[in-house]
């Protein structure tokens, strides 16, 4: 199991708790944690612990915030002296992947501690929930994915993958999706790029397109170099299988479960019933407004079994979402597909 650090410094309450619930998620997910609020007590010598603790965990984790740099750079208290530490084991050993930092708020230019200022971090800003949490825990388990090898996928093999618009699909949007296609064409150097299918609610594109046309467009989507077509804000880009395709088998059935989400410093939670469920996800009945693009963990109450997914599809009810598992499961739902 690796072992991890949480270097932070004491802000204010609110702050000391997220921490807390970041170490204890982190926990859940199979990560060995050190935490002063665990580990220490009243009469303990800190600075031998703050030592040990970077020492002898495979990976430090230092949470990022304004008060946080100030301490680091201005070497104040803990968090100052637990920099000096770092930097020392940087220096002699080398080891930079060692320390990750995490951007808890603000901008990173800002908050990052000067000797980091050139580091690749992790963005939590948004909650636990959000794609980067998951990658912090691949990185951390040695489970980042490996690009493929040269010459290992076809790039024109055809595939089918969906975007999603930000808009309400209806008569007078068909002729600027004729546009959108025609853009898209071009964008992604792609001429077989076609429309299969467009779904009402949410402006919901089926599009079938080479393999390299597709990464291209998720590259795009993800980095922010796209943030609209045709006037839409763009939402959510995904490759099959997505949540509301009716093109995978599905089972209706109403099976009670929980969100949950992070949502800045407040942990949200709210009850939901399902529609229907396929292996890649479900349509739901949620008693919460959730935007699209939400990172949700869904948490079954009859099983206590639990997943991260995605909000990706709206209907025309504020309560009727469609929601995209993040790892398709057919024995998730614990009903028959």
């Amino acid at each position: 199991m690796p072992k991890a650090f949480i270097s932070y410094s004491w802000d204010n309450p609110s702050h000391k708790a997220w921490v807390k619930h970041f170490a204890t998620r982190l926990d859940s997910d199979g990560i060995e944690i050190t935490l002063d609020q665990w580990a220490c007590a009243p009469g303990d010598q800190l600075p031998a612990f703050m030592e040990q603790a970077v020492r002898e965990n495979d990976f430090v984790l230092i949470v990022c915030t304004p008060e946080y740099k100030a301490k680091y750079n201005n070497r104040d208290r803990s968090a100052g002296y637990e920099g000096d530490i770092i930097q020392g084991e940087v220096l002699v050993k080398k080891n930079y992947r060692k320390f990750i930092p995490i951007l808890r708020r603000g901008v990173w230019e800002e908050v990052a501690p000067s000797a980091l200022l050139g580091t690749y971090y992790i963005d939590l800003r948004h909650g636990l929930a959000h794609n980067n949490y998951r990658e912090l825990v691949a990185t951390l388990k040695g489970a980042r994915p490996q690009g493929p090898s040269p010459g290992s996928a076809d790039e024109n093999e055809p595939i089918e993958y969906t975007i999603v618009l930000d808009g309400t699909c209806d008569e007078s949007v068909m002729p600027r999706v004729e546009t959108i296609l025609a853009h898209l064409r071009i964008l992604l150097g792609d001429s077989s790029l076609t429309i299969q299918r467009i779904q009402p609610g949410s402006i919901i594109l089926r599009l079938k397109g080479s393999k390299a046309g597709f990464r291209h467009m998720k590259n795009l989507f993800d980095s922010g170099q796209v943030r609209s077509l045709g006037g839409f804000g763009l939402l959510y880009v995904a490759g099959p299988p997505f949540a509301d395709d009716r093109s995978h088998k599905r089972a209706v059935a109403s099976l009670p479960f929980r969100l949950e989400w992070d949502q800045g410093d407040k942990h949200c939670t709210a009850n939901a019933i399902t529609v229907d469920v396929s292996h890649s996800g479900c349509r739901a009945v949620v008693k919460a407004d959730l935007p699209l693009r939400r990172q949700v963990r869904i948490v079954m109450l009859k099983t206590g079994r639990s997943a991260t997914a995605e909000v990706v599809w709206r209907g025309h009810e504020a309560w009727d979402v469609g929601i995209a598992l993040q790892d398709p499961d057919p024995g998730f739902w614990g009903v028959k597909i």
